[in-house]
């Protein structure tokens, strides 16, 4: 076991250097896409103010009191934070890669090389994903220390829920991958990727929970996310350090499994639409 492990470290751990090596020589579009990411959270900021300060000269009660979908207005900062935070740790995207590959006419090269090819992009997502989460979660996380400053934000997740959210993390992060590899298998079918990937983006958005929390959202558009992995990347890691299962273990403990289940269903899935993309490679003649 160990041996393996071993093996599989010298075999992929090249892949996620040189991305990271590549994603360095670019810092300065971090700094760009970072000051577009807090001027979001600004924005956002002051939105949501005006959202909960009309909300409650409509109602005629006190600013603090105002909850809307049982989030109060210093939660929904803290909302907004986190979201940022867990979203630049779980983002291990493939598409872009898998569209240099078919476009830059190197997949046949990539199958009938001795790896998984599965597993060599989830190596250089891993490496794009340090690179941004070292960036993009540390700026995240000192904007939110510094908020806290001037907006009481209710940090009340106790140790256990920190904990499983790590967990909850991690398992987002798979998922994310796997999400964004099988639609990366459609670039095969379509040849077309650049109206997919904004669709997607748009979805994943919405559904993720990055534009509002889900809890905000009507009935039938929450029935459509509990069907949808995308959830499971962003809102429901957040949830565990909002608190919201403090004292609740084996609730805690279902989020999980759920999880856990929709990294099976995807790999399954990914598996399948592998073997129908390589076979329409082999057919075409690579």
């Amino acid at each position: 076991m160990r041996r393996r492990f071993g093996s599989l470290l010298r075999r992929y751990l090249p892949f996620t250097r040189s991305v990271m090596l590549g994603a360095v020589q670019y810092r300065f579009r971090f700094v760009f896409w970072l000051l577009f990411e807090f001027l979001y959270i600004v924005i956002a900021y002051f939105l949501w103010k005006g959202v909960y300060e009309a909300r409650a000269a409509a109602e005629g009660t006190a600013f603090e009191t105002v909850m809307i979908g049982g989030f109060g207005f210093t939660m929904m900062i803290l909302y907004v934070f986190l979201e940022k935070i867990v979203g630049s740790l779980t983002a291990l995207a493939a598409e872009n890669f898998i569209d240099d590959d078919i476009h830059g006419g190197n997949i046949a090269l990539r199958l009938i090389k001795p790896i998984d090819y599965r597993a060599q992009l989830f190596a250089q997502s891993l490496g794009y994903a340090a690179v941004s989460a070292i960036i993009f979660s540390s700026a995240f996380a000192i904007g939110m220390i510094v908020t806290s400053g001037f907006v009481d934000l209710p940090f009340v997740a106790d140790v256990p829920s920190i904990l499983l959210g790590i967990v909850s993390i991690l398992m987002g992060g798979v998922i994310y991958f796997l999400t964004s590899f099988l639609f990366g298998m459609l670039i095969f079918f379509t040849l077309n990727s650049f109206g997919m990937w904004q669709l997607k983006g748009a979805v994943e958005r919405l559904l993720a929970g990055s534009l509002i929390p889900i809890s905000l959202f009507p009935a039938w558009l929450r029935g459509i996310s509990d069907f949808m992995p995308f959830a499971q990347t962003r809102y429901v890691p957040v949830t565990f350090f909002l608190g919201q299962y403090n004292g609740d273990l084996p609730a805690a403990l279902w989020t999980l499994a759920v999880q856990g289940i929709w990294v099976l269903v995807m790999f399954l899935a990914t598996t399948l639409a592998w073997k129908g993309a390589v076979r329409r490679v082999v057919v075409q003649g690579g």
